[in-house]
Order: C-alpha cells, then sequence, then structure tokens
C-alpha cells in the first residue's frame, strides 16, 4: 500500500463521518426548532392562570383549543373581539401584548 492511498481512506472516512454527524445535527435542530414553535409564553400564560385559579376549567380548555385551532393567536383575538367576547379595550391591549412577544402556542395536552 501506497502512503497516499492510507491517508485518502482516512480522509474519506473522516468527510463521511463529518457529513453524518451534520445530518444528525440538522435533525436535532429541526426538532428543537419545532418544539420551541410549538411551546410558547401564551400557551404557559394560560396554564399558569388556570394553575392560580384565575379561570375554570372550562374556560381553560375553550381557550387552548381557541389558541391551537384558530390559527396564529392574532387571528383568535381578531374572531374573540368580532364575537364580542371581549371590548375594545380588551382587544387593543391584548392586541398589543400579542403583537410585542409573537410567541406560538403549544397545541400538545
Amino acid at each position: 500500500m501506497h502512503m497516499h492511498e492510507i491517508g485518502g481512506t482516512y480522509l474519506g472516512w473522516f468527510i463521511w463521518l463529518a457529513v453524518i454527524v451534520g445530518l444528525v445535527a440538522l435533525v436535532v435542530w429541526a426538532v428543537r426548532s419545532s418544539t420551541k414553535r410549538r411551546g410558547g409564553a401564551h400557551s404557559e400564560m394560560l396554564d399558569r392562570r388556570y394553575a392560580r385559579g384565575e379561570i375554570t376549567r372550562e374556560q381553560y380548555e375553550q381557550m387552548k383549543n381557541d389558541l391551537c385551532y384558530a390559527g396564529t393567536p392574532l387571528e383568535a383575538l381578531d374572531r374573540r373581539y368580532a364575537r364580542g367576547e371581549i371590548t375594545r379595550e380588551q382587544y387593543e391591549l391584548m392586541k398589543k401584548d400579542l403583537s410585542d412577544k409573537r410567541r406560538a402556542v403549544s397545541c400538545q395536552p
């Protein structure tokens, strides 16, 4: 065997190893990124309100459902205002809060 063949083989293995490690890192990053998008301040805030007893279980379930299936939190807020569930003042305050945070919502149980 020639020396360059041995070195070339090691270099080939190193390149393949780097490609595999890169792919694994990409998958890990994608999973974590997806988890962060689903987990957000709005869901955590809702969980805290329920835990403190500020809202009933029925309200909690309805709000969680609204946030999970209504598209973005701003779209859900628009619908609540349109249905007359909240006042204009509440709408404006919540809209500002949501716009400032721009976080996603966790729809996992």
